[in-house]
């Protein structure tokens, strides 16, 4: 927006030029605060629910490898102080594809996605040392055939759908 005013008087001209400028999109600066406001995206609720379905059908479809890199964008985003190394270097794989364990015990973890209800595993999932104060709301929806371990984590409390887990081996949650 650019506004000008000129005033005359016999004697006197005066020139005003305010000028308003939108920040560039992409600020090289990381530190600017116009930086943050226009790189930070808010997710409507149709975006949350097509992400979760489309995470659905990875799952349910047996394409387990391309849902866990989906859960660990998420994690990634919620947790900027883990790397991907940390995250997926103790990941296994059954013959057929699908998820076997998955270790991310002392990964620096402070959040969990709610995506992270929908992982099935045949095996171990351990979350031990993670530094989790909470679990997500669809935490119950998992799937873990062998253990699930949550301990030395400092859950305050545990979703209500706990109760609807489905595993296959011991469940080692903090006192």
């Amino acid at each position: 927006l650019m506004l000008s005013v000129i005033y005359r008087e016999p004697r006197i001209s005066v020139v005003f030029f305010v000028i308003i400028r939108r920040p560039p999109r992409s600020t090289l600066s990381s530190s600017s605060a116009a930086s943050d406001v226009y790189k930070r995206q808010i997710q409507t609720d149709a975006q949350i629910r097509l992400k979760r379905d489309m995470l659905w059908s990875l799952w349910d479809g047996g394409h387990h490898q391309e849902a866990v890199e989906m859960v660990v964008d998420q994690l990634l985003t919620l947790n900027p102080n883990c790397s991907r190394a940390s995250l997926t270097g103790w990941l296994e794989y059954n013959n057929d594809g699908t998820l076997k364990s998955w270790n991310l015990s002392k990964s620096l973890l402070a959040a969990l996605p709610e995506g992270f209800g929908l992982v099935k595993t045949t095996g171990d999932l351990l979350l031990a040392d993670c530094h989790l104060g909470s679990l997500p709301a669809t935490f119950g929806t998992l799937e873990v055939g062998g253990d699930l371990d949550l301990s030395r984590n400092q859950l305050s409390t545990l979703p209500a759908a706990m109760g609807q887990l489905r595993v296959g081996g011991e469940v080692a949650i903090p006192n």
